[in-house]
């Protein structure tokens, strides 16, 4: 096992350095970067270079080469000696780390790279893959578990030096990064980078997002070996039901840091303590471990961005410093999001400076159009902008929603005009969507402020934080908080003309068919769709000369482009229409093609007794794991503490499920496969009929039908687990089965979310007949 394991490592680190030359021709191949003479003399450099060292690296292995298989040999006795009555915790604090470590990188990836906060489920099945092969190489006798902080190490340290240290550097070429600022996912618009369009950018994307993968699984193969060695010192039920005892520690310790808004050095400081109690008691392998973990702390806490100060909201990341005029800008995932103007009477920018003065009207816009209304419902109130304007309106009731509670309390602290101290402003840290579903009030004008998402919502579902926000239903719903003679207006920072063309339509299918009014203000790309409740509203022709915004309904009204309106089942504004994902298909096949070669050189291809039955239950839970983290996005808010409580649930069902089994002498299978595929079809059923109300009623109803399946299908695997011992091999193929269907949730993305319970019928019903015929 170890050689294939350090021959891996020894790929990724050739990789590595060959990484850099291949970014510097790779940019300089692209259409648009200018060519020079010395076009290839760095990259030959360094190319020259990297040989060297790949040198030094082979020879260096070969002469360490007994030293390590005697770390790994020492590692696995060290873990296998554990006295009895130390394995219950060991185990929890095992499986605890495995979920908080993946969770760690997933969180992280995002902030470094924008590819993965779109697409954080890479990411994840990367981890499902290191984890699968881990507790299949349960029953090798060497652990290379000290590789585990040497690998995060390289990981962190590679993420940080592309992200921050490979810019011009002084040289005459210098190393830029244009090839990898972009995704190779082409589906979706994207909102701060662009999409791979040339072969220099494929290569370049692919090459570092394999490099990634190797990585992350090397990283987490150890950690998931260490799980199933653990497992066999128990009983299968015993064992099971600790590992989803220390999972759901893992994620409520996630939660409690992104609650408390702490930095990455926290979360891997922590991962480096627990992996540090697991070490052997080996002299080297304790300073080593304790070096890795120290080094993985300075990497984390040097300072990059000596004028920003970061702050890691449980959305993102965001960093507030210094504007052009003083006044604070934040950024977030290191892109701009928006400044805090002062836009008041007294301020000289606004008399002195046009570009402020531009900026003002922009804001002031919305109250130009008619009279004074009496209350105003801005969402999306960032720091403070929209309801400053409002207040210099005289706006009497401001309710203000703002999903990321880091971005108000920037605004809070910093906002020039400290809107938020008002006390006619009311705010609300809530999603848009839930804001409105489950609100009573009734408002004279409502104010979509920049709503435009620079993030996924959840490592376990493609869904962005403001999808539900602007899909038909959540526009309708929006659109009974009106007065009768109410006003909206929403504006979109407009990257493509078939996001215009989108909001066009949905808002002339919302208000009965009348045609929205389409104002480009110029500012930060935005565009204005006004509508009013009762009747057409008129803009007066003078009004835009003086702002200096532009009429541009013509445009949107007749614009050459085909779209699919975004829907609750189809909610996937970013996309022109309905379309097969075959980008992701792609990038997840050869993740799939790259974990079953690794499967067959660590000689664990061969599958046990119930492998099928397994890897189908660890599919379909994850497509159930899915549909319940959007369904409840409907029912209680797309925020993060719903995220996190949703997980924690279905972890929860499937640990009382464990239970049941421990408990009651059951069986059979045929019972609880048909309340199982029975409450599948429940759930879908209801789905096809509309998400139940926002009564408590209607929440309970959600919840139920939600959890249900997992609890179901938590009885059979564990009644299997029972029957045929190996939990190692069943948390395996279980763990292999979540990443296949972590990679058929993109069918959503031309099918809808319900098709997503088609999907999990399917698997579920063929899980049970596996687990029927393996247990009889």
């Amino acid at each position: 096992m170890l050689p294939f394991y350090l021959s891996c490592i020894r790929t990724v680190l050739y990789g590595l350095l060959l990484l850099p030359s291949l970014l510097i021709v790779c940019t300089r191949l692209l259409p648009d970067t200018p060519k020079n003479d010395g076009v290839y003399i760095l990259p030959g450099i360094l190319l020259l270079l990297s040989v060297s060292a790949m040198w030094g690296l082979h020879q260096l292995f070969n002469r360490t080469k007994f030293q390590l298989e005697r770390l790994a040999d020492d590692q696995f006795n060290h873990i296998c000696n554990t006295p009895f009555h130390y394995v219950p915790a060991a185990i929890l604090l095992a499986s605890g780390l495995s979920l908080f470590l993946e969770l760690s990188l997933i969180r992280w990836h995002s902030t470094i790279f924008e590819f993965f906060a779109f697409y954080k489920n890479y990411t994840l099945l990367s981890c499902f893959a290191g984890l699968g092969l881990g507790y299949a190489l349960a029953g090798k006798k060497q652990l290379p578990l000290l590789w585990s902080p040497g690998l995060l190490f390289l990981q962190i340290g590679m993420f940080l030096i592309l992200r921050h240290g490979l810019h011009p550097l002084g040289l005459p070429v210098g190393i830029p990064m244009d090839a990898l600022n972009v995704t190779p996912i082409i589906e979706q618009a994207n909102m701060g980078f662009g999409s791979a369009t040339t072969i220099p950018h494929f290569i370049a994307i692919y090459f570092f997002l394999g490099l990634t993968f190797l990585l992350i699984c090397l990283t987490m193969l150890p950690v998931g070996q260490l799980c199933g060695i653990l497992l066999h010192r128990v009983t299968p039920l015993k064992g099971y039901g600790l590992i989803l005892m220390g999972s759901i520690l893992g994620v409520g310790l996630s939660i409690l840091l992104s609650y408390l808004w702490t930095p990455p050095a926290v979360w891997f400081g922590l991962v480096g303590v627990g992996l540090m109690i697991f070490l052997s008691s080996h002299y080297y392998a304790q300073l080593l471990g304790g070096c890795l973990a120290l080094g993985i702390l300075i990497l984390l806490v040097w300072p990059v961005h000596f004028p920003w100060y970061p702050i890691y909201s449980p959305y993102q990341l965001l960093e507030h410093g210094p504007g052009k005029r003083g006044q604070v800008t934040i950024r977030a995932e290191g892109h701009f999001f928006q400044s805090a103007h002062d836009l008041s009477e007294s301020s000289v920018y606004r008399k002195e400076d046009g570009e402020t003065a531009a900026i003002g009207h922009y804001y002031d816009f919305p109250y130009m159009l008619i009279d004074t209304p009496r209350s105003v419902a801005i969402v999306g109130a960032g720091s403070g902008n929209d309801v400053a304007a409002a207040l210099r309106a005289g706006v009497d009731t401001i309710d203000a929603v703002e999903i990321d509670p880091a971005i108000y309390q920037i605004g809070a602290y910093y906002h020039p005009e400290a809107p938020y101290s008002n006390p006619r402003v009311k705010v609300s840290i809530n999603d848009a969507r839930s804001f409105f579903r489950q609100g009573t009030g009734f408002y004279e004008m409502i104010i979509y402020g920049l709503l435009d998402s620079h993030i996924l919502l959840s490592h376990a579902s493609n869904l962005r934080i403001d999808s539900y926000v602007y899909t038909m239903e959540g526009l309708q719903e929006a659109r009974k908080r009106l007065t009768n003679d109410g006003t909206m207006c929403l504006t979109f920072a407009m990257i493509s003309e078939v996001l215009g063309r989108k909001l066009y339509l949905m808002m002339e299918q919302v208000f009965d068919g009348r045609p929205p009014i389409c104002i480009r203000s110029g500012y930060d790309g935005g565009v204005i769709f006004i509508q009013h409740n009762d009747d057409q509203i008129n803009i007066d022709p003078g009004l835009l000369e003086t702002t200096g915004f532009t009429d541009v309904t013509s445009v949107y009204r007749n614009a050459p482009v085909l779209v699919d309106l975004p829907t609750d089942d189809w909610p996937f504004f970013y996309m022109a229409v309905r379309t097969y994902p075959l980008s992701y298909m792609l990038l997840f096949l050869l993740m799939a093609a790259a974990t079953a070669i690794l499967l067959k050189r660590f000689d664990i291809w061969r599958p046990a007794t119930g492998s099928k039955a397994f890897f189908l239950l660890g599919a379909g839970f994850m497509l159930v794991e899915t549909k319940g983290i959007t369904e409840m996005g409907l029912q209680f808010g797309n925020t993060w503490q719903v995220i996190g409580i949703t997980i924690v649930g279905v972890l929860i069902m499937s640990f009382l499920a464990n239970v049941l089994v421990a408990c009651v002498r059951i069986n059979r299978i045929w019972p609880s496969g048909t309340l199982l595929l029975t409450s599948v079809l429940g759930g879908l059923l209801i789905a096809m009929q509309g998400a139940p109300t926002a009564t408590f009623t209607g929440k309970l109803t959600a919840v139920v039908l939600l959890t249900c399946p997992v609890f179901f299908g938590g009885i059979i695997f564990s009644v299997l687990l029972r029957k045929h011992g190996g939990p190692s091999k069943a948390m395996s193929f279980n763990l292999l089965g979540a990443m296949t269907g972590g990679m058929l949730e993109y069918h959503a993305m031309v099918f809808g979310f319900q098709s997503l319970y088609w999907f999990a019928i399917g698997l579920y019903g063929l899980a049970v007949i596996a687990a029927w015929r393996s247990a009889y």
